[in-house]
């Protein structure tokens, strides 16, 4: 059950992680989208790189329009490019597996 909420959680992190342009700033915006078992996660991007997932720890970093971030203490991290109001990319965990990501702006 713990690798299924981590997933959830990691599929969640990637529904929060996009934003209205590139140039805008992520801290304060809130992101929602699908989880690995079709649960809606919350998002919400904190100052200072903190973020709260659900109920799991995470935290991100933003170089321009690509965002970085690490759900449940560094065992997922998704990688994803902004544009518009729609992030996207890809994603491992320390499982090894691998996969694609979308998530839309509130």
């Amino acid at each position: 059950m713990k690798h299924s909420a981590i997933l959830a959680y990691s599929f969640l992190l990637v529904a929060c992680t996009t934003m209205g342009t590139s140039k805008r700033k992520l801290a304060g915006t809130v992101w929602t989208g699908p989880s690995a078992d079709g649960a809606t996660m919350l998002c919400v991007f904190k100052s200072g790189g903190r973020m709260s997932v659900s109920a799991a720890p995470a935290t991100w970093q933003q170089e321009g329009s690509v965002v970085t971030m690490q759900i449940n203490n560094g065992y997922a991290t998704y990688t994803g490019t902004i544009d518009g109001s729609t992030m996207s990319g890809s994603a491992s965990n320390v499982a090894g597996n691998q996969w694609e990501w979308s998530i839309t702006r509130h």
